[in-house]
């Protein structure tokens, strides 16, 4: 999809709704020529259906993944909700820390 091999390819599977964590030195000219770092291991992960509902329509899918922030890593669950109707599909995206309390609270969890 790009006009030549300098603009970067896609080292991922190309679908929708993908989970991408970075690091705070990323810009969207490193992101469009695939020259950054993934920052978490949610990008090609399977995520677990943990809930499926027939009203209102939808799905519930968890993965429990890290994310690196400096030299640390924090454990992080994330949950995706789909709710589905004739007009379209609402996401709702939830991220837990799931660090062991004695570790630090990584910034892009620390409340505002």
């Amino acid at each position: 999809y790009h006009e030549n091999r300098e603009q970067g390819c896609d080292w991922y599977p190309r679908r929708s709704f993908l989970d991408h964590f970075f690091t705070q030195d990323t810009t969207i000219a490193s992101f469009d020529t695939m020259d950054y770092q993934e920052a978490g291991d949610f990008l090609c992960s399977s995520y677990e259906l943990v809930e499926n509902r027939k009203e209102p329509p939808g799905i519930t899918l968890r993965f429990e993944g890290s994310v690196k922030q400096g030299r640390s890593r924090y454990a992080l669950a994330l949950e995706k909700r789909f709710v589905f109707s004739e007009t379209g599909v609402e996401v709702y995206i939830k991220l837990i820390n799931i660090s062991p309390e004695d570790s630090h609270t990584p910034k892009f969890l620390a409340p505002v």
